[in-house]
């Protein structure tokens, strides 16, 4: 994993956004988010913990252990998402950076400057660390896409080396709405959290 390059970039995005005012937008880097999913979900390609997915659609839940072939698949949404922090769709986004003293971690918020962009937010959490050891707790991305006669919305959550969640909202005129949320967890599952 390219965790040095993970740690300097967390480092100097966490001095910096103790220099500036929490709110002030950012002129440095975007937080790779995509790229970091993917190294996310390579490491749990090669890894042997158990996958286990729970599934909501209309009231009803099912849970079921899948195959690591399956884990892709499940993941898409993450790994096929825009990539803000690249060329094509930095200038179209605004950082603001925060400490959030409850959290007790830093706060990096991406929101668009066009309401038509397809990522509609994207939020970061990074806990810091003894010696520069800062950790990325969640990622956080509320999607909207067109496909045909409907616009989906996707309200997707990582927590880091834990599990993922995808919210997904159909939406098609005269109809109502579609929810479905997929949970996939390969740290041990506690209902209580």
């Amino acid at each position: 994993m390219k965790t040095g390059y993970y740690t300097i970039l967390i480092c100097s995005l966490w001095a910096a956004c103790k220099q500036k005012d929490p709110n002030q937008e950012a002129a440095g880097a975007f937080f790779p988010a995509r790229s970091f999913l993917q190294s996310q979900v390579k490491q749990i390609d090669t890894s042997l913990l158990p996958l286990r997915k729970i599934s909501r659609v209309a009231g009803r839940s099912d849970t079921a252990f899948i195959p690591r072939e399956q884990f892709r698949k499940e993941a898409a949404p993450f790994l096929d998402m825009e990539d803000i922090a690249g060329s094509k769709w930095r200038d179209d986004y605004t950082e603001s950076r925060m400490f959030d003293e409850v959290l007790k971690r830093a706060v990096f918020t991406y929101t668009p400057k066009d309401e038509d962009a397809p990522i509609l937010r994207q939020d970061i959490t990074i806990e810091p660390g003894a010696g520069g050891n800062d950790a990325v707790k969640t990622i956080f991305i509320n999607r909207l896409k067109e496909a045909g006669d409907s616009t989906v919305q996707q309200k997707m959550l990582w927590e880091v080396n834990r599990r993922f969640q995808v919210i997904t909202t159909i939406s098609r005129s005269g109809r109502p709405d579609v929810n479905r949320t997929v949970e996939l967890w390969w740290a041990p599952f506690d209902a209580a959290e």
